[in-house]
């Protein structure tokens, strides 16, 4: 990981600072120990691009899950009850098409922050296509109270609280 890279390069930094050095082999330790440097140095950046990598993904899988749940939701009134076929396999394929996003999401975020994220951008994703779809018309008060929940979904992406 990259905690551990990062840790190694200092170790390996610190022995730089710590080997004793004669005149006669000062060239040759320098070259072995700024090649040790080197080598971890590239390791903590393949674990740093690597980590990019997950976040970036869990990202995606994240918007999946919400775009999947939501749709769910949505779907969930045209079931009448669980009575018609259709709609109600579109509830249950998208929950569960919902819940593999969010795990693979919750590989590279931790589980908190991919729940709230994921709670609050279905809120926000069901009210706005129920109201497209359906025509719900809801009141200024109801409004505010999603652009507080956008607000804080931005705080949390914004906050240290979901890097590793």
């Amino acid at each position: 990981t990259r905690k551990e890279s990062s840790a190694a390069s200092d170790v390996y930094k610190r022995q730089a600072l710590l080997l004793p050095v004669s005149k006669s082999n000062l060239h040759k330790q320098y070259i072995i120990i700024s090649q040790e440097i080197n080598i971890m140095l590239c390791i903590d950046n393949a674990a740093r691009s690597s980590t990019i990598w997950e976040t970036n993904m869990s990202w995606l899988f994240l918007i999946l899950g919400v775009v999947a749940e939501a749709m769910s939701h949505v779907a969930l009134k045209e079931t009448n009850g669980f009575t018609k076929v259709i709609p109600s396999a579109l509830v249950l394929m998208g929950h569960l098409a919902a819940f593999v996003f969010l795990g693979q999401a919750m590989k590279g975020m931790p589980i908190g922050i991919v729940h709230a994220l994921w709670a609050g951008l279905a809120i926000v994703t069901v009210t706005l296509l129920s109201t497209v779809i359906y025509r719900q018309h809801l009141d200024l008060t109801t409004w505010f109270g999603m652009a507080f929940v956008a607000i804080g979904v931005a705080m949390i992406n914004l906050s240290q609280g979901h890097s590793h």
